[in-house]
């Protein structure tokens, strides 16, 4: 009982803060997402450099009632990671994001409109980056 609350509580204080951070962002707090990478998982480069099935087994290392929140967290995190970036890491990043929630969804026993929700808009995201990307340099 004592650790299903602290995983809810964790669940809820990492979802309120990327919340704020979002909300306040300011020029030159690019360091905070690094914080969420290292305060909650690993350090951004290990999912840079770590392919979606690593990165889906690094979330094995926490308890088996624990996995499911945590994968949601680090989804979240590494969607939001690639979100505000403009470099070649940014689709790297919602791959594996995309990769996560789709994960969840077929682990999870409980429907989520919100997860379908949040899966399509990465997808489209990701459709757009690309297309952007073999667009024809006009330059």
């Amino acid at each position: 009982m004592l650790q299903q609350d602290y995983i809810l509580r964790l669940f809820s204080k990492f979802f309120e803060d990327l919340s704020l951070y979002l909300n306040r962002k300011h020029k030159g707090d690019e360091h905070q997402m690094e914080t969420f990478h290292t305060n909650y998982f690993h350090p951004s480069e290990f999912y840079l450099a770590n392919n979606k099935e690593d990165v889906l087994k690094s979330l094995s290392e926490y308890e088996k009632d624990e996995e499911e929140y945590r994968m949601e967290m680090l989804a979240e995190l590494l969607c939001q990671d690639g979100l505000q970036r403009e470099d070649g890491n940014k689709i790297n990043l919602l791959q594996k994001s995309l990769f996560l929630y789709e994960r969840l969804d077929e682990l999870s026993t409980t429907y989520s409109f919100e997860r379908k929700r949040k899966i399509q808009e990465i997808l489209g995201i990701i459709e757009y980056c690309m297309q952007k990307e073999n667009e024809p340099s006009d330059k």
